[in-house]
C-alpha cells in the first residue's frame, strides 16, 4: 500500500500539470501516517469541499509539504497533533500545516528561512528545508506566511496561485 503511494504521487510529476491538492495530502498523508503514529502524534486533514486545483509542479507542492509536516513532526512531542488544512481562493489554494508543538522562540524566526540554519542536532537537520519552502514557493508565484507563540505551536500557510492556461487568459 505505500509502495503504491509513492508511485501515485509521483507519477507524471515532471512536467506543470493539474493537480488535487486534497487528493495530493490524503496520498501523503498514507505516507506520513506510520511514522507520526509511531511517535504518538495525531495528524488530520482539514480538507476544502471545494478541492482546490492547481496548475503547477505537483512534484514541488509534494516537496513543500513534506518538508513543512516533518518540520511539525520535530517541534510536536507525543500526545501532540499536526493539522493540514487547505482552502480553496478565487485564484488558487490555501494549504496550512500546524502544530501544537514548542512554537518558534523570537530571536529565531528572522534566521528560519536562512540557508543552513537549524536549531536541530546535526543528525536531525540540515538547515535547508524551511530555505527549499521558501523557494520553491516563491518560484511557483506563491506567497508564504508563519503565525507561531511560544510554547503553544506553528503555523505555516503557504499561497499558491492556479497558474493555468485558462487561468492567464482572463
Amino acid at each position: 500500500a505505500i509502495v503504491q503511494a509513492i508511485l501515485d504521487l509521483t507519477r507524471n510529476n515532471a512536467a506543470d500539470s493539474f493537480y488535487s491538492v486534497n487528493k495530493t495530502l490524503v496520498g501523503l498523508k498514507a505516507l506520513w501516517e506510520g511514522d507520526i503514529r509511531s511517535k504518538g502524534i495525531d495528524l488530520e486533514l482539514q480538507l476544502d469541499e471545494q478541492d482546490p486545483t492547481l496548475f503547477g509542479s505537483k512534484q514541488k507542492f509534494i516537496e513543500i509539504m513534506m518538508n513543512l509536516v516533518k518540520n511539525a513532526c520535530d517541534a510536536v512531542a507525543a500526545g501532540g497533533k499536526i493539522i493540514v488544512a487547505t482552502k480553496k481562493t478565487e485564484d488558487g489554494a490555501l494549504t496550512a500545516v500546524s502544530d501544537n508543538g514548542s512554537g518558534i522562540r523570537a530571536e529565531v524566526l528572522p534566521k528560519i528561512f536562512q540557508p543552513y540554519f537549524t536549531t536541530k542536532s546535526e543528525d536531525n537537520g540540515t538547515g535547508l528545508g524551511l530555505y527549499i519552502v521558501k523557494d520553491s514557493v516563491e518560484r511557483m508565484g506563491g506567497r508564504i506566511e508563519i503565525l507561531t507563540k511560544p510554547g503553544r505551536g506553528t503555523t505555516f500557510t503557504i499561497y499558491l496561485p492556479n497558474k493555468s492556461p485558462e487561468a492567464k487568459a482572463e
